[in-house]
């Protein structure tokens, strides 16, 4: 780097070197380490309550939590708790057990599990999970994944910033800020955490003499591997717009055009083949799936984007404080200054263009988001990386001042003033200026800023390294001031608790361990509602989807028995307004009732009419498609035909044989991706499994294949000989043997690449 460069300039003191020097980071980083994860050290507790729900359905006292975390959702029950903890305690099962976790038996009365693209069996942050369980350990692993994207910040900015100061600043900014503080419990941040180690990997590969184009294509493929695929391929967009900037901004030194291009392309590619096994799955499973995302940009764009005014707004993720304020414009400053610099410029312009849908324009909406499926809130860990990069320029600004020792006590003050000017003008179009309801906040924003520009007229040295570190340290904490020092996400409701009332109270019943049970949402419904409940977390079968991946058939049966679907369809089936026959065709046992008291009491209500998870009918109504199948059941629920099982597909007979009362179902095994029982009926029948049908199953009738038919529109048929039969069901989906063997060719040529450049081995 020789000299370094302008505006992210290499200390030219020898004595910075010296271990004396790196005390104020030392005593930056343990005091964000304190203010951030204290509850998990000192106290040892953990951010995983075992329910987040509503007190209605779980039973569980609320008093000094919350009862949601989604502020835009005041009264919709999505809590990551019972969305990413689960999915994580069914992969570490499976993983234990030998077997990859192919199948969710307590979501929607069953659903492909890695097919959601929400279950990462693959991603290193969640091992220590999957080999000890609990909520401190997966606490844990929530708290790596922070701590290693402010690693791979550290090492991404090391080569644009040789000084500590600013790679410090920038790395603090990308790992402590209103977004981590408030969301770094959602499974997103497994994605996120490894942008600044794609960009380093860029970085790598445009370099010359390191080469290396298997860099960047490892690391996309590992942020895939780890979070949402939506999050992954955000975070790769992004990254593809920084490394096109750097090569261009690189000048004579730079590869040609169609060198870049086919490198480029070959680490899409290779990146592509490496998550494979990840997202292979997920693409085979999208035509029999269904989703919210799914009905179009206009039902994505305003809530899955941020409006301008969420910048102003402390509640919100994407909040960018006055004293932020001022370190960027000195960092904007830092960058039109120095064309090296520019890829950063390039990487914020994109990461803003993402985020809020008011600076996107027509056209580009509908390409960017992919039709709604890629809504602009997962681009935050590139907004938040690429203001940290800023930041980071800002702050190495500060440290020299540039050769004008009052120019950056200059910029400083016009970007406040920015601030406060946009924030008025916002006003002005009818919005809150929600620094004026908190005179804590504008108290304590006006004394870092004070700070702030003190420290810009202060000459090189301790006092003004000391002034500096104080200003990160408050900056650093200032999300958690925005919150009123209350991390809301550890859990203070006895952590040691192995279940709530309700889960209490339903093991005094007599469970039917192959059978299903659901819950309340709450209160105030007309008609209890199929919702989340406590089973995910205790084994007991329920209607939980934990993804916003359904199985299609599921969606339409909520139509199919006279669900109320007046909201759009998000991350779980529910049923509210349903008439109480639709339990029955459900296979719903039990019912969890509140009984009115403040403490959230529940009651068991059985219902003794439901239809076993397995039976044999004898009675067909034949459906040609789906279609059919959904107007015959729906049929059957007006009263308009009779009770005949709906078989989708059946050209055969309408009468299977007489119902006998001699009919039996004996469960053999009953694992997530494997159904084996034995059926003894005198005249033959339908074997009806009410667990979801979906591409993938296969049936044996004795050893022998058999056709699985759809039956009642979303359930599992297969046609029996008369006599005694052992049936079994096998989950094996295609798409698994190909993702694997994907991802094995990329890992063989990932390592390919990496030994053709070891020193030594000649390329």
């Amino acid at each position: 780097m020789g000299a370094g460069i302008r505006g992210f300039p290499r200390d030219r003191n020898a004595a910075e070197s010296s271990p004396w020097h790196a005390l104020p980071v030392l005593a930056v980083i343990l005091g964000a380490l304190a203010l951030y994860f204290w509850p998990l050290i000192l106290r040892g507790e953990h951010a995983v309550p075992f329910h987040f729900e509503p007190t209605a359905v779980t039973g569980m006292a609320t008093e000094g939590a919350p009862r949601t975390i989604h502020e835009r959702f005041p009264d919709h029950d999505d809590s990551p708790v019972l969305v990413a903890y689960p999915n994580a305690a069914l992969a570490g099962a499976a993983l234990r057990r030998g077997e990859l976790p192919l199948w969710n038996p307590y979501a929607g009365c069953g659903s492909a599990a890695m097919a959601g693209g929400q279950v990462f069996p693959f991603s290193p942050f969640l091992w220590p999970f999957y080999a000890f369980p609990g909520p401190a350990v997966y606490t844990l692993c929530l708290a790596l994944q922070v701590l290693w994207l402010a690693l791979g910040a550290w090492v991404w900015l090391g080569r644009l910033a040789p000084s500590p100061w600013p790679r410090l600043a920038g790395a603090l900014v990308c790992a402590f800020n209103p977004w981590t503080a408030k969301l770094f419990i959602f499974s997103s941040m497994g994605a996120a955490c490894w942008l600044g180690w794609i960009l380093w990997g860029w970085d790598q590969a445009l370099d010359a003499r390191r080469g290396g184009w298997w860099i960047p294509a490892l690391m996309i493929a590992l942020s895939a591997l780890c979070g949402h695929p939506e999050v992954a391929i955000l975070m790769a967009a992004a990254s593809a717009c920084y490394a096109a900037a750097s090569w261009i901004s690189a000048g004579k030194g730079r590869l040609p055009a169609a060198g870049f291009l086919a490198s480029c392309g070959a680490t899409v590619l290779l990146s592509a083949a490496l998550s494979a096994v990840q997202w292979m799955p997920v693409l085979w499973g999208l035509p029999e799936s269904a989703s919210y995302k799914f009905q179009g940009e206009a039902a994505n764009l305003t809530p899955g984007h941020y409006l301008l005014t969420d910048v102003f707004n402390p509640r919100s993720p994407v909040f960018v404080n006055p004293p932020w304020w001022g370190l960027l414009f000195l960092g904007l400053v830092a960058i039109l200054r120095n064309r090296r610099l520019w890829p950063v410029a390039a990487l914020l312009a994109v990461s803003v263009q993402l985020c809020f849908w008011t600076l996107s324009f027509g056209p580009l909406v509908g390409l960017q988001t992919l039709g709604g499926f890629l809504p602009g809130i997962y681009a935050r860990g590139a907004l938040w990386v690429s203001l940290g990069a800023t930041a980071a320029a800002g702050v190495a600004l500060l440290w020299d001042g540039g050769g004008e020792r009052w120019l950056p006590a200059r910029v400083l003050v016009v970007g406040l003033l920015a601030f406060a000017g946009l924030s008025w003008a916002d006003y002005q179009q009818g919005s809150m200026i929600h620094l004026l309801i908190r005179r804590d906040l504008m108290a304590y924003y006006g004394a870092v800023s004070a700070l702030l520009v003190g420290t810009a007229v202060l000459r090189p040295g301790f006092p003004r390294r000391w002034a500096l570190a104080a200003v990160l340290t408050a900056l650093v904490a200032s999300p958690m001031v925005d919150g009123g020092f209350r991390y809301p996400y550890f859990n203070a409701t006895r952590p040691e608790r192995a279940a709530t009332p309700a889960v209490g109270a339903l093991r005094l019943t007599e469970v039917d361990p192959h059978g299903r049970m659901a819950g309340v949402l709450g209160a105030s419904s007309s008609r209890p509602c199929l919702s989340p409940n406590l089973a995910t977390l205790w084994g007991l079968r329920d209607a939980r989807v934990l993804d916003v991946l359904q199985n299609r058939r599921l969606w339409r049966l909520q139509d199919a028995l006279g669900a109320d679907r007046k909201r759009l369809l998000r991350t779980f089936v529910a049923f509210p307004g349903a008439p109480d026959r639709a339990w029955e065709v459900m296979g719903v046992g039990r019912l969890a009732v509140p009984d009115g008291s403040m403490r959230g009491g529940v009651r068991w209500e059985s219902l003794p009419g439901s239809r076993p998870r397995a039976f044999v009918a004898h009675e067909v109504t034949p459906a040609a498609d789906e279609d059919a199948s959904q107007a015959a059941v729906k049929a059957r629920m007006d009263g308009a035909s009779d009770e005949a099982v709906v078989l989708e597909g059946w050209t055969g007979a309408r009468s299977l044989g007489a119902p006998s009362g001699r009919d039996s179902v004996s469960w053999e095994e009953d694992a997530p991706a494997r159904v084996r029982m034995r059926v003894d009926s005198a005249d033959g029948g339908v074997l009806v499994l009410l667990d979801t049908f979906a591409e993938g199953w296969r049936a044996e009738v004795d050893g022998i294949p058999a056709r699985i038919y759809p039956a009642d529109l979303a359930f599992r048929g297969v046609v029996l000989e008369p006599g005694r039969h052992e049936v079994t069901f096998r989950y094996g989906p295609r798409s698994l043997p190909l993702g694997l063997g994907l991802s094995g060719i990329g890992l063989v040529v990932a390592a390919w690449g990496a030994l053709r450049r070891r020193p030594g081995v000649a390329p």
